[in-house]
């Protein structure tokens, strides 16, 4: 959200942009409920589908199998680390300033 909200000029237009920003992580989520997908290890790649997909697991008392939870754990870490580094790079430029 901080990555998006940064190219914006305006707090209303950054309100525009993070509603659609908000949309990318949860869209899987409903797609997931409404064709039932089963925990699969090819969805693992998927950030927030992962989490929603072991946590149903867990909550339906299943057993979670341990690369899936790396998998999860370290396409979440990888993606929050890529968007810091672009961050950061971002707020590097001069351009930022003014």
């Amino acid at each position: 959200m901080t990555f998006v909200a940064s190219f914006t000029r305006s707090y209303r237009e950054a309100q525009t942009y993070l509603t659609f920003v908000l949309l990318i992580p949860t869209l899987p989520i409903a797609f997931a409920s409404i064709y039932s997908l089963k925990t699969k290890s090819s969805l693992m790649f998927i950030p927030s589908l992962s989490q929603h997909l072991l946590m149903t697991s867990v909550l339906k008392n299943e057993t979670v199998a341990p690369l899936d939870m790396l998998v999860s754990a370290g396409a979440s870490l990888s993606l929050a680390l890529l968007l810091m580094v672009l961050t950061a790079r971002h707020w590097r430029r001069e351009t930022m300033l003014g």
